[in-house]
């Protein structure tokens, strides 16, 4: 199965709660929530580390000085070197810090584009599009399941020619309406991959 593992400083306890509630139980290690009592803190992250796809980084002050996150980003960073892990996402939570802070890792800084993601429902729903992403590139059937849509072409060929309408401002407002399930976000969606305005994973709020 394709988990998340969660890793954050202590001090940052309430956002992570936050965004592990957002996330399906089965997908994600969260220490509180995933770590067996009476086991050694280092056997468990090993443990977490080892089912993981998707190594999540909460960046913070605090993350930054602690010793455990940062042997968590040394270990996740072999198992992307090792082929034992598919992903790394670092994000940040805190005001006081940006990307180059000197005590990001370089290896870090140049391979990623370290944004500050400040609300934990913006995080959970960028994560969850992570995760699909693993899960569209470890099920390629998963992702031409996702592509299926009967229905609608006129609307949908509309969207796409209203976004390559270069005479024209760009559109910054998307709006369907009509009764419910009558798959309106599952137009809305399919019609703004097709105009390559959102990508396949993406995931509405």
């Amino acid at each position: 199965m394709i988990k998340c593992f969660l890793s954050h400083s202590s001090k940052d306890k309430d956002y992570v709660r936050v965004v592990a509630s957002g996330l399906r139980k089965e997908t994600r290690i969260f220490d509180e929530q995933t770590f067996e009592k009476g086991m050694s803190p280092s056997e468990e992250i090993l443990k977490g580390l080892d089912d993981t796809s998707l190594f999540v980084l909460f960046l913070s002050d605090s993350a930054l000085e602690s010793d455990w996150v940062k042997e968590e980003m040394r270990l996740a960073k072999k198992k992307v070197e090792d082929g034992h892990l598919q992903r790394i996402y670092p994000i940040i939570i805190d005001d006081k810090i940006t990307f180059t802070d000197p005590r990001v890792p370089s290896w870090m800084k140049e391979g990623f584009n370290i944004q500050p993601i400040r609300k934990p429902n913006v995080a959970i729903r960028k994560i969850n599009a992570r995760l699909r992403e693993i899960a569209f590139k470890t099920h390629p059937a998963l992702k031409e399941r996702q592509k299926i849509f009967v229905g609608r072409n006129e609307k949908t060929t509309n969207v796409e020619q209203r976004f390559d309408d270069f005479d024209k401002s760009p559109p910054v407002v998307f709006i369907a309406s009509g009764l419910d399930s009558i798959g309106r976000k599952s137009f809305m969606k399919n019609a703004l991959i097709k105009s390559n305005a959102i990508r396949e994973s993406y995931e509405f709020p």
